[in-house]
């Protein structure tokens, strides 16, 4: 329970952030005249399945408040009571990480869905590779593999699912924000990234990154990419001009 609790803390403390995050955006496409009903039935649904995670997790964790079979200590007591809490408490913890899944799966939807309002955007699928180069701001989501370097930058690292692996070397300071997010300010170095469900933010100058597997990037500023795709047509092309929401 206690490694149960743990990964459940940190993902709804980061989906809640997340889920401000992705108001705004909507918000901002919507006064730009954009249409968002898919991304507003996207955020509902992802918010369905936040509450469901919260809900069986919480149920879970006043079974093992009233601990009937077990003394304070944690001691077994009484076999019938203890079997019947333990079975109880199995199947909320079974449908939080359920809801979890759920609500990954329908985060990647909306990192799809987002990537189509923005110009710059590159999709990532099966085993497509991105190379980039440039000045300005690259954002990557999915399920992707990453190696970047940059000088005089900001390197952020959001990981989902809780199974990154994240290798950085150079300069840096690292700051670990209250929902998760890993902030590397003055980033000048390398850094080597994977992981099932993450978003990689890298501002800065002299970006070359490559990225394999699934997901989009978004790349704003003064560069050039180009993505060789499993199957199908090589695609080349320049970064979108950065705007003044990104330099902000």
């Amino acid at each position: 329970m206690g490694t149960v609790n743990n990964r459940v803390d940190a993902f709804l403390e980061r989906s809640e952030s997340i889920a401000y995050r992705i108001q705004d955006e909507i918000n901002r496409l919507e006064a730009a005249g954009e249409d968002t009903a898919k991304l507003e039935k996207l955020l509902d649904e992802y918010n369905e399945a936040r509450a469901q995670a919260q809900d069986s997790y919480e149920i879970a964790n006043e079974l093992f408040a009233v601990h009937s079979g077990f003394d304070d200590a944690g001691q077994f007591i009484d076999a019938e009571d203890a079997k019947k809490i333990l079975a109880e408490a199995n199947v909320q913890i079974k449908e939080t990480n359920q809801a979890l899944r759920e609500a990954n799966s329908i985060l990647r939807e909306i990192f799809v869905e987002l990537k189509e309002h923005r110009p710059g955007s590159v999709d990532l699928r099966g085993s497509g590779t991105l190379t980039a180069s440039g000045n300005g701001k690259a954002t990557l989501s999915g399920d992707i593999d990453i190696e970047l370097s940059a000088k005089s930058g900001v390197l952020t690292i959001a990981d989902y699912d809780g199974n990154a692996q994240i290798e950085v070397t150079g300069n840096g300071t690292k700051t670990e924000m209250s929902d998760g997010t890993v902030k590397y300010s003055g980033f000048d170095g390398t850094a080597t990234i994977s992981g099932g469900s993450i978003t990689v933010t890298i501002n800065g100058d002299d970006i070359e990154l490559t990225a394999e597997g699934s997901g989009s990037a978004v790349l704003r500023g003064h560069g050039t990419y180009t993505v060789i795709p499993d199957s199908g047509q090589t695609v080349e092309g320049d970064w979108s001009p950065i705007s003044g929401e990104d330099e902000a």
